[in-house]
């Protein structure tokens, strides 16, 4: 039941916490997000926490998904490169048919 509140060095936008870090509850992890804010009553800090499963640590690159109108498009698996017939460089053209092994 702790956990620890740093400033956020990543916040680019009025909406992002002022404050995050984390903290266990009853042996959990959370993630812990802070904003200062001004109330009738003075400074005080608002809170969040979310699961930490609920967000990756480090952002991963987002796939782009297909389109639901286009279906997603498969490439067939390759098969293994097998050189194909040799012809023998003078031929009459008897008994020269060779078989791919």
């Amino acid at each position: 039941m702790q956990g620890s509140l740093f400033v956020n060095d990543r916040k680019e936008k009025d909406s992002h916490p002022d404050w995050s870090g984390s903290i266990m509850i009853n042996g959990k992890e959370y993630w812990l997000s802070g904003w200062t804010k001004q109330g009738t009553r003075g400074e005080f800090y608002s809170l969040a926490v979310k699961p930490k499963e609920d967000r990756p640590a480090s952002p991963e690159p987002r796939r782009q998904e297909p389109s639901r109108q286009e279906p997603a498009r498969r490439e067939p698996p390759r098969a293994a490169a097998r050189p194909g017939p040799v012809e023998p460089p003078f031929s009459d053209g008897i008994g020269d048919e060779l078989i791919p092994f």
